[in-house]
């Protein structure tokens, strides 16, 4: 699941032969833009079709497993606290791995 307020849609998309149409989203972390950072397919080729709506991430965003139980035991990720805000929820299996 993704933390809306974090992205918004990109500028560029890419049609990828096998996979059909890639739209990119850009990614506000702390006030920094991150342009066309993260992307998706959402209507690709029958081939493709288990990727459906599952978002890459590339161009330097780090992007690890998020754990609901460890944000409340650590705090919320803002203030003091050194957990990073959390702009996705995930298994580790359900993001697409990333694009050549």
């Amino acid at each position: 699941e993704l933390h809306d307020e974090f992205f918004k849609p990109g500028d560029y998309f890419k049609d990828d032969p096998k996979k059909g149409k890639a739209m990119y989203l850009d990614i506000t972390v702390d006030g920094k833009v991150h342009t066309n950072a993260a992307y998706y397919f959402p209507e690709p080729k029958p081939v493709a079709a288990p990727i459906k709506n599952m978002v890459a991430f590339w161009k330097g965003v780090p992007v690890t497993p998020y754990d609901e139980d460890e944000e409340e035991a650590q705090g919320s990720g803002t203030g003091t606290s050194d957990v990073p805000t959390p702009i996705a929820t995930h298994t580790p299996t359900a993001v697409a791995q990333n694009a050549s």
